[in-house]
């Protein structure tokens, strides 16, 4: 299996796609996310050289070399050694930036409009209990109170709202 098989591009890919696809993969194959140790070493060997554009030539070249002709998406049998063979790959030359995935994770935030409701309905009870206590108008009591259960409301509905904005589409398996 050549290292654009590992990731699943082709090899025309410009590297963000590249980038893309491997963390993809190892958000899915990571160690710590219950996947497989051999899978995500094999993940890194194949980003470490498919990254850097030096290697990446190096590495096509060799490809080429063996096969004559550009890799066929069915040719699956040639295995590739990761770094000094023992399954460690060498990031020394690794630009850290590449790796930093700049994806947002978990639900995203309700719109700040929305937010700020149940906090400017809480002011306005404030606000209409102050004036009760100043003029002692029993329908500015009964406004204040309306308020409040109307924010409790309103911090519900902006709650379930940022759950329902973060459900995922798909599941990984």
């Amino acid at each position: 299996m050549t290292y654009y098989d590992e990731l699943g591009v082709g090899p025309a890919v410009a590297p963000v796609e590249i980038r893309r696809a491997y963390v993809a993969l190892a958000r899915r194959h990571h160690p710590d996310a219950g996947g497989d140790p051999a899978r995500m070493r094999a993940l890194n060997a194949a980003f470490a050289t498919l990254s850097d554009p030096e290697r990446r030539r190096r590495y096509d070249v060799d490809l080429r070399s063996a096969d004559d002709a550009p890799p066929a998406p069915e040719d699956r049998h040639r295995v590739w050694p990761a770094g000094d063979g023992a399954g460690d790959v060498d990031l020394s030359g690794a630009d850290p930036a590449d790796l930093l995935d700049d994806t947002p994770f978990g639900p995203p935030a309700a719109r700040p409009a929305l937010v700020a409701v149940p906090p400017g309905l809480l002011a306005l009870a404030l606000l209409s209990a102050t004036l009760f206590f100043v003029f002692g108008h029993p329908a500015l009591l009964a406004g204040a109170g309306a308020l409040v259960f109307f924010a409790g409301i309103a911090t519900a509905a902006v709650a379930l709202l940022s759950l329902t904005r973060g459900a995922r589409t798909t599941r990984l398996p």
